[in-house]
C-alpha cells in the first residue's frame, strides 16, 4: 500500500513537530507500506523539505516529495517567462522546467517599475503561491499582466494555512485578491486539482491512503485516485465536532496520524 501524508498539519505545524508523528512514518515502513509526502505549500524547495523531516527524524528522498510548486509548473511549457509571487519552492519548480522567472517581489518597493521592465511583454503566465511579501504591490503587479492576457495559475486554493497559534491566509485567499482585481478565474495545480493528480498517479499502488486534515483538498484528492481518506485533527480541523457536515465523509478519522497508523497497522 502507498500512504501519501499531507504535511502541514499531520507532520508538523509550523517549524513544531507533531508528536508521534516521525514514529508513525516508521511504522508504515516497518510495516513495508511506501510512503509519499505530499504538499500544497510551494514555499519550500524539495531539498528544503528533505531536511525538515530529517530534522524530525524522518528520512525521505527527494523522489518522495511531491508539492503544489511542481504541479504548478507542469502546467508552463519550457522556454516561456511566468511572473511569479510565491516562495522559492516554485521559482525552483519553474526554473527546473526552463521557464524564465520574474519574481513579483522586485516590485514590493516600487510596483509602477514593472510597467517599464523589458520582459513585461513576454509574460504569458502568472503564477501565484503562498509568499510572505503578499500586499498591495504583489497584487497589482500579478493583476496588471493578467489583464493584459497572462494565464492565472493559483499553486492550491487553501483558504488558510495552519500554525500552532492562529491560521494564516492561505494560498486561496492570497490569490482571491488577484483574481478579483484582474476579473480573471485562476486554474489551480495543488490538492485536489488535476495537475498534482497527474503528477501523483505513476508512483501509486492501486491500493492507496490518502492521510490530511482537510476534506476539502486531501479527501477530495483521495476520491480522485480512488484511495480511502484518513483525517486526521492535528491541523486546520481540529475537533470532531468540526467534522459534521463533511464532504467528502473520511473513511478513517483520528486526533493524529500515530493514532490512525497504531490503528491500521
Amino acid at each position: 500500500m502507498t500512504w501519501v501524508l499531507d504535511l502541514d498539519g499531520v507532520i508538523w505545524l509550523g517549524d513544531a513537530p507533531i508528536p508521534g508523528a516521525a514514529e508513525a512514518v516508521g511504522r508504515l515502513r516497518k510495516a513495508g507500506h511506501s510512503v509519499l509526502f505530499t504538499t500544497n505549500n510551494s514555499v519550500p524547495t524539495v531539498a528544503e523539505y528533505v531536511k525538515k523531516l530529517s530534522k524530525i527524524g524522518i528520512a525521505a528522498s527527494h523522489t518522495e516529495i511531491v508539492t503544489s510548486a511542481q504541479a504548478a509548473a507542469t502546467i508552463v511549457p519550457a522556454g516561456e517567462t511566468a511572473l511569479v509571487a510565491g516562495g522559492e519552492g516554485l521559482i525552483e519548480a519553474l526554473s527546473n522546467k526552463r521557464v524564465e522567472v520574474i519574481g513579483a517581489h522586485q516590485f514590493t518597493d516600487h510596483p509602477d517599475g514593472y510597467l517599464d521592465d523589458p520582459r513585461r511583454t513576454k509574460v504569458r503566465y502568472v503564477i501565484v503561491g503562498w509568499h510572505s511579501y503578499y500586499g498591495v504591490a504583489s497584487v497589482a503587479v500579478a493583476a496588471s499582466s493578467v489583464k493584459d492576457g497572462a494565464l492565472l495559475i493559483g499553486t492550491n486554493d487553501d483558504a488558510s494555512y495552519p500554525t500552532p497559534g492562529l491560521h494564516l491566509p492561505g494560498s486561496g485567499a492570497i490569490i482571491s485578491a488577484v483574481s478579483v482585481m484582474s476579473g480573471s478565474e485562476p486554474v489551480f495545480a495543488g490538492k485536489p486539482h488535476d495537475p498534482i493528480v497527474t503528477l501523483l498517479s505513476p508512483r501509486l499502488s492501486g491500493d492507496d491512503t490518502v492521510i490530511g486534515d482537510r476534506p476539502s483538498t486531501d479527501g477530495m484528492l483521495a476520491r480522485k485516485i480512488g484511495a480511502r481518506f484518513g483525517l486526521v485533527l492535528s491541523g486546520v480541523t481540529s475537533s470532531f465536532g468540526d467534522l459534521h457536515p463533511r464532504d467528502p465523509k473520511p473513511d478513517l478519522v483520528a486526533a493524529s496520524l500515530f493514532d490512525l497508523v497504531v490503528a491500521e497497522t
